[in-house]
């Protein structure tokens, strides 16, 4: 839209703005110009006043990219300040704003120069310097990028381009241009050049490095407890939290252990009023002096320059103290509170995964009583086990799917179970069930022949072997019975001493008588005999004979009697002839075959078959196992084929049950090894409830392996512990402002040189003495601009509210914090398209979530407060065009006048907040007119600004608190029908699903409130149910909650407050409570149990309630919380609150629960028993 129709004016504005450096333009608009400049006016005077925040710029020329899609990108521009008509004068006034000074795109020159190198931003910076050379200065630079850059320009000297549509501007397609369009608009982006933060930047600290320590000194609640430890060891932690769960307490105590360590740290924070109200809160713990808030660089330097020049003379005292005993003090503390740790330590310590040790100990109650640990303590070795979350899943889905699959084969001895896994993992049921039948069958029909071929070849060895012997046998026997009638023939002829005389008598006598001479002769055949006879014996030696080696006369001597007896052994050796055989058919191979044979040559083919036929089975992938023939006999190699023979029948045999088997093996062969291992152990001690055999001996073992035996400590000494930690606590503000003044005064000393010529700058000032400036003031509170001077002298960087803070704001600060801690509240993200939430999350830095069971409902405050609320219930429309409903702003002037003076005679602070901008702009221009026409009301009006009358719309009240004020819906129906706009669902985008619980924020900030509503009750009746938007459903809550606190309606109030959260997070599990219901309840069968948050403390307990007498709250090792870690004053604040409500406390052992859960119940009923007996009364 253009805002004056006279290019010579709007030319005179550009070349004044560029030759001095300020410019004036009177603006006489249309009806809808002014619109806009209404618009203009009240978002820059909110932003000014509400952030600190200057919005309002006048930019030029523009950068229009190559790509279609992409917004034109201004290259400089300046403040501006937008007057609206008075009385004296009747136009708009457009200035430049002299205070501020204009900036140049310095992420665009850093953009272009990694493209194309060049000193784009000192030559831009020169087009911001004023003098008569500026549009020369200007048309250089357009020259410089048509000479170095691809990208066109219509002309390179300075003009103003007149255009229907800033989007629409002349640009070639797919190439860029320089474009001399101005523009006044509302700019927030930051225009820092990029510090090239990587996508994942979380870093740890060295312990000494961090900011902290003493936790004993910070009040903190478990959760806050925890943020603190994770500050201890990273240099990036975020803490998220809803409202109520302490994250402004947080900030407060982590600023204060800051400076009690010596250490500086900037809060920076979009909202002032956050700000403000820190530096408040430091006053209120006697801080103020050592704090600054930083929201313009030219207003705050006179300030801080008055501060530096006035501190001796104004410098609060502060009294001495005994810092020895204090800090002996704290030490004798902080030791305690190690002691108090590591009993609850030992109570709360992760033991399996993200299960503590009570949980874990409530579930393994719980399965125990199904069955127990015994079973499977002697089965399984606790070494083969990891006792992690991962493996007890795996093991127990295994268990899960095995045990019905057991139950429907009836056992794991099955003819199948050798069979390859590959058959089941690979395989489905019927490919699977046809291969082991044909490769059985094909198998089978090779091994029965090769197995008749075996007992065939045997057997024929066994009749040729038999043969072999016989006739050696009939030659020795032959040869036996020759020479025994030859001995017997001669002896009887010539007489036995005849024959046993020497050769040489009886040659002797031969020449004299024939008888002397045969007898010789037939001497020699007789002994040649006996020769033959030992030698055929000998060749083969079938068994073993003593041949005498004797001379020949005392051999046929004693021939007779050794012939006998050859016989005698040679017929015993024929009568154990068919066992010899046998004894050799098992010593039978190829390399102890008898080669005389003819059968002895297929011995070895035989034994090649065999070792063919295994390699077959063996590559067939039937069996798990591969068949080796290691046998050295034939005997054993038929016993080996036949064992295989006997293996393919019984796979084909087990085919009957082939699917309840297929289902079975496909199941175990996916099974890990450390589950076979488990199921083979329930296998063999057959529990009834396999999941809970072994659930109970896990959970047990993993409970043993993290136990550490409880430490006893003195009764009281939490209460003793409290009581020194609040007295420390109360000298803690004067020991930091003691400590710090030494500090001060040195740097007091060096930021003296810099009064002679104070700068106008911040930034010039803190180059010089940014930490001369951090000592003097160590703790800085700032808005993201000032920040960027600031981050670098601090040590602690502090985001508050981070969801409010846009990460482009703080591109250029986070790279030059030594550490960082931001502070959101999850519920408000969405105000912000590019929160530093979202950038910070991307860095996958420490994340720590406040407990919901600590935040605030707005039932249960409403039940715990005396708020005044009035619900206005209107005929209002809803205006689709201008999004606005001018009945329900007409109508908060109305009740704006029935606003009265406080008992001291002032006027309350009043706040408006409208839901949407534009019905904002509406009510800012009624108000406006009503002063400028002196309308009546107007000095009311006026007296309530004095007060501190602020109206805002939906995102803005961030950390706001008024008496009075005023909430606007806005919506309406849109005509006499009833109908509700369409334009409804913006309320379920992030931004207004934000605002609204900005605005439930600041009605619990409030006395009285006043909600103007123009939507039908019956609709929102029906929102309220809307879970899918959560945007009306949470107006509609609203609504309602605003409704029933009007009329009093307590009930209504607590059925809200009961699902006011659409997921309470951060919610414990409370297995061993819902355990110890079960176990004491058998024993108390007429109490009530519950787990519920008593009054007046933030979480769940198990609370018992007798039918007579007092509740009573058991405390699990005697603290209640639950949480990792947890502060001891906070537990004795939690249990004094208890006692004054009314309830019993009982704590209890888990220790003694664990080892002995039988005797600790019967103990714990009776206790139970004796605390609930009331008193009598009386008479």
């Amino acid at each position: 839209m253009l805002l004056t129709s006279d290019p010579e004016s709007a030319y005179a504005w550009l070349k004044s703005l560029l030759d001095t450096g300020q410019a004036t333009l009177a603006l006489d608009p249309s009806t809808e110009q002014e619109t806009l400049l209404w618009h203009l006016f009240w978002q820059q005077r909110a932003a000014r006043r509400t952030r600190g925040q200057q919005v309002l710029y006048f930019s030029y020329p523009y950068f229009l990219p190559p790509e279609p899609a992409a917004e034109p990108v201004a290259l400089l521009r300046w403040p501006c300040v937008l007057a609206p008509p008075e009385t004296t004068r009747r136009h708009w006034l457009l200035r430049t704003d002299s205070d501020r000074q204009p900036t140049l795109n310095a992420a665009w020159c850093h953009w272009v120069a990694s493209q194309y190198p060049h000193d784009w931003w000192a030559q831009l910076q020169r087009c911001l310097q004023p003098g008569p050379q500026a549009l020369e200065t200007l048309g250089a630079f357009a020259l410089a990028l048509a000479e170095h850059t691809p990208w066109q320009m219509s002309t390179v000297q300075p003009a103003l381009t007149t255009t229907s549509s800033f989007y629409t501007a002349d640009a070639s397609a797919g190439v860029g241009n320089l474009a001399w369009i101005a523009r006044l608009g509302l700019l927030t982006n930051n225009w820092s050049s990029p510090a090239g933060l990587p996508n994942y930047w979380r870093e740890t600290l060295a312990y000494e490095d961090s900011v902290i320590d003493d936790l004993s000194l910070p009040a903190l609640s478990p959760t806050q407890y925890q943020a603190f430890w994770q500050v201890y060891g990273n240099k990036y932690v975020l803490v998220e939290g809803r409202l109520g769960t302490g994250k402004s307490e947080s900030v407060l105590e982590l600023i204060k252990l800051c400076l009690w360590q010596g250490k500086s740290c900037l809060v920076v924070a979009r909202e002032k009023s956050s700000l403000v109200n820190l530096q408040q809160a430091l006053a209120n713990n006697q801080l103020e002096d050592l704090s600054f808030l930083w929201q313009d660089g030219l207003t705050d330097l006179p300030i801080l320059e008055g501060l530096v020049k006035s501190f001796d003379k104004s410098a609060t005292y502060f009294p001495a103290y005994d810092a020895l005993q204090w800090r002996t003090d704290l030490t004798r503390l902080n030791r305690t509170q190690r002691q108090l740790d590591e009993l609850y330590q030992a109570s709360r310590q992760q033991v399996f995964g993200n299960k503590n040790w009570t949980e874990l100990l409530g579930d393994y109650l719980r399965v125990s009583r199904r069955q127990g640990k015994e079973l499977l303590a002697s089965q399984l070795n606790v070494n083969n086990y990891q006792f992690t979350p991962a493996e007890y899943q795996d093991i127990l889905q295994a268990i899960e799917l095995t045990q019905p699959l057991h139950e429907e084969l009836g056992s794991v001895q099955h003819p199948l179970s050798n069979l390859s896994a590959a058959i089941f993992i690979h395989q489905d049921l019927e490919e699977s069930e046809v291969f082991i039948r044909q490769t059985t069958e094909r198998l089978m029909g090779i091994a029965r022949p090769l197995h008749e071929r075996f007992v065939r070849r045997q057997s024929r060895y066994a009749d040729q072997l038999a043969a072999h012997h016989e006739a050696y046998y009939l030659q020795l026997r032959t040869r036996l019975v020759q020479l025994e009638e030859q001995l017997e023939d001669s002896e009887n002829a010539f007489g036995a001493d005849t024959l046993r005389s020497g050769d040489r008598t009886l040659k002797l006598y031969g020449q004299f008588s024939d008888k002397f001479r045969l007898a010789l002769t037939q001497k020699t055949v007789i002994l040649n005999g006996y020769a033959d006879l030992r030698d055929l014996h000998e060749q083969r030696a079938v068994f073993a004979f003593a041949w005498p080696q004797v001379k020949p006369n005392r051999l046929l001597a004693t021939m007779g009697t050794q012939l006998a007896t050859y016989r005698i052994q040679l017929e015993e050796w024929r009568g154990t002839l068919s066992t010899r055989i046998q004894e050799e058919l098992i010593r039978l191979n190829h390399k102890t075959v008898l080669e005389e044979l003819p059968v002895s040559s297929t011995i070895e083919p035989l034994e090649q078959e065999l070792e063919v036929f295994i390699d077959e089975v063996n590559a067939s992938g039937l069996y798990q196992l591969p068949f080796q023939s290691k046998t050295l006999t034939l005997a054993r190699q038929q016993k080996y084929l036949e064992e295989i023979i006997d293996q393919l029948e019984r796979s084909q045999d087990g085919l009957s049950q082939y699917v309840a088997f297929y289902h079975w093996q496909r199941n175990w062969f996916s099974l890990s090894e450390i589950a076979r291992k488990t199921i083979q152990a329930l296998l063999r001690s057959r529990p009834d409830d396999w999941q809970a055999a072994f659930t109970s001996w896990y959970f047990n073992e993993s409970l043993l392996k993290k136990y550490r035996p409880f430490p006893v400590l003195a009764k009281d000494l939490a209460r003793e512990y409290t009581q020194g930690v609040q007295q420390i606590r109360a000298q803690l503000s004067q020991v930091v402002n003691k400590d710090w003044e030494a500090r001060r005064s040195n740097a007091l000393g060096q930021l003296k040189p810099a009064l002679r010529q104070w700068p106008n700058q911040a930034t010039e000032l803190l180059a010089t003495y940014g930490h001369p400036v951090a000592q003097f003031k160590p703790v800085a509170l700032a808005n993201p601009e000032q920040a960027v001077a600031l981050a670098a002298h601090y040590d602690l960087l502090i985001l508050e509210n981070a969801q409010t803070l846009a990460s482009s704001e703080l591109v250029p600060v986070l790279p030059q914090a030594r550490q960082v801690v931001a502070f959101a509240d999850p519920d408000q993200r969405g105000i912000v398209d590019d929160d530093v939430v979202g950038m910070l999350e991307k860095g996958q830095i420490v994340r720590q979530r406040y407990s919901d069971e600590e935040a605030i409902r707005l039932p249960s405050y409403f039940q715990q407060h005396a708020v005044k609320v009035n619900l206005h219930q209107l005929d209002g429309r809803f205006d689709e065009n201008s999004l606005t409903n001018e009945v329900e702003a007409l109508e908060l002037l109305k009740l704006l006048n029935t606003i009265e003076k406080k008992p001291q005679q002032t006027y309350p602070k009043v706040g408006i907040i409208a839901l949407n901008i534009a019905q904002r702009d509406l009510i800012l221009q009624l108000l406006y007119r009503i002063k400028r026409e002196r309308s009546p009301g107007a000095e009311l009006i006026q007296q309530l600004e004095r007060n501190g009358l602020e109206v805002l719309h939906g995102s803005d009240p961030v950390e706001q608190s008024f008496e009075v004020l005023f909430v606007s819906t806005v919506f309406g129906t849109i005509d006499y029908q009833g109908h509700l706009s369409p334009l409804m669902a913006m309320l379920n985008q992030p931004y207004y699903h934000a605002s609204l619980k900005i605005i439930e924020a600041a009605l619990q900030a409030t006395h009285e409130i006043h909600w103007l509503n123009s939507l039908p009750l019956d609709e929102l009746r029906v929102r309220a149910t809307w879970a899918d938007r959560q945007g009306e459903q949470l107006l509609a809550k609203l609504v309602f909650v605003l409704q029933a606190k009007a009329n009093n309606n307590a009930a209504e109030l607590e059925h809200w407050n009961a699902g006011w959260f659409p997921v309470l997070e951060n919610k414990h599990p409370h297995a061993l409570a819902n355990e110890l219901v079960v176990r004491l309840g058998q024993q108390l069968p007429d109490w009530e149990w519950s787990l519920e948050v008593p009054s007046g403390i933030s979480q769940e307990v198990l609370v018992a309630h007798p039918p007579l007498g007092k509740a009573v709250v058991l405390l699990t090792d005697g603290f209640v919380s639950q949480y990792p870690q947890t502060t001891h004053d906070w537990e004795v604040r939690q249990q004094d609150q208890l006692l004054a409500a009314g309830y019993a406390i009982l704590p209890f052992s888990t220790e003694q629960l664990w080892k002995d859960p039988t005797r600790t119940c019967h103990r714990l009923v009776s206790q139970l028993t004796g605390l609930a007996v009331t008193p009598q009364k009386e008479a």
